[in-house]
């Protein structure tokens, strides 16, 4: 196998990051009601949790772009699955404290970016011109496609489970740390 193959075939796997990532964040706009109403304050307060998450995923793009220039991006994205982890771990614990809460949410949200950025840096980076064409035309098909998963997701959860399960299920990247080590 050639080292241009072995690039190639780490691909899905940040691909399946980049997706999941938005699925979680786009989840995670949906069930500020809930958040509200389980810890008996304004939604307009809990808005606060999507509204940081846009903030960190912002500043987030500009700081993974810029470390990937002298960082590894392995290295980032093992990172950022590791912040995924600690928040989502941390919003779940303290599901009854809304600062606590939103603290996890941000720590998770700056994990989340890294995905989202690195995806489209690692493929602009290592994959040939042809290449290219394919996996980010795939990149802005799974960004629709993500928006509608979120979406869905996000509104089953908060009507039929509890919205503290988006923590949990943001917890399924702890799967590809093997793939990115």
């Amino acid at each position: 196998m050639t080292s241009y193959d072995k690039v190639k075939k780490a691909v899905p796997i940040l691909l399946f990051l980049f997706v999941f990532s938005l699925v979680i964040d786009n989840s995670f706009k949906l069930i500020s009601v809930a958040i509200a109403d389980d810890l008996n304050i304004s939604v307009t307060t809990v808005s606060w949790q999507a509204t940081l998450a846009g903030l960190v995923i912002g500043i987030g793009a500009v700081v993974y772009s810029s470390l990937s220039d002298a960082i590894s991006i392995r290295t980032l994205f093992i990172y950022g699955v590791c912040l995924i982890i600690i928040g989502s771990i941390i919003g779940y614990i303290f599901q009854g404290n809304f600062p606590l809460l939103l603290t996890g949410r941000i720590i998770q949200t700056s994990g989340l970016a890294a995905a989202e950025t690195l995806y489209v840096i690692y493929v602009a980076k290592y994959l040939s011109k042809e290449d290219q064409k394919t996996y980010l035309g795939l990149s802005t098909s799974s960004y629709s496609l993500s928006l509608v998963i979120g979406t869905l997701s996000g509104g089953f959860i908060s009507t039929y489970l509890h919205w503290t399960n988006m923590f949990l299920i943001a917890l399924i990247v702890v799967f590809t740390l093997p793939f990115l080590v």
